[in-house]
């Protein structure tokens, strides 16, 4: 499986089809006045009592722990406002933190668990992300290395 590369700067806020909504980047109104409300992607599932909140982030390696505590912490409030705006029962919050050279947290793997149920996706979508993490970071020391722009 390969995956569609996208211009992140052309993706729409919000989707919705008969499944799911789903908001992108993109701040959440509530009745109550909630702190962090924009986390990066929030699924609204329609036919199950489900809310999936999910954060992600690709912080310095010595920084990985802290990271995965602010995550987990920063969405609950806004977790128990959606719970009760849409009526649901239950609402995960999935931090997706790994480290700039690959490293992970041992909740990332978990995370993606909740994102997909299908294990060869679990392996596959993290072997994607360790590049990923790892080619960003190559293209940083590169860009400060020859004083070009990343």
């Amino acid at each position: 499986m390969k995956f569609p590369s996208y211009d992140l700067n052309h993706v729409e806020s919000v989707k919705e089809n008969e499944i799911c909504k789903i908001y992108w980047d993109t701040p959440i109104i509530t009745s109550n006045y909630v702190k962090y409300n924009k986390p990066d992607i929030v699924v609204i599932f329609k036919e199950e009592d489900d809310i999936l909140i999910i954060e992600g982030s690709c912080p310095w390696d010595e920084n990985l722990q802290k990271v995965v505590r602010e995550k987990r912490s920063k969405y609950i409030s806004l977790g128990n406002e959606l719970k009760l705006m849409y009526g649901k029962r239950k609402c995960r919050i999935v931090e997706l933190v790994m480290g700039s050279t690959g490293i992970v947290d041992k909740t990332f793997k978990e995370g993606l668990k909740n994102i997909t149920k299908s294990k060869f996706d679990v392996e596959l979508l993290f072997n994607e992300c360790q590049k990923a993490a790892i080619l960003g970071t190559v293209r940083i020391c590169r860009a400060i290395i020859t004083g070009t722009s990343a």
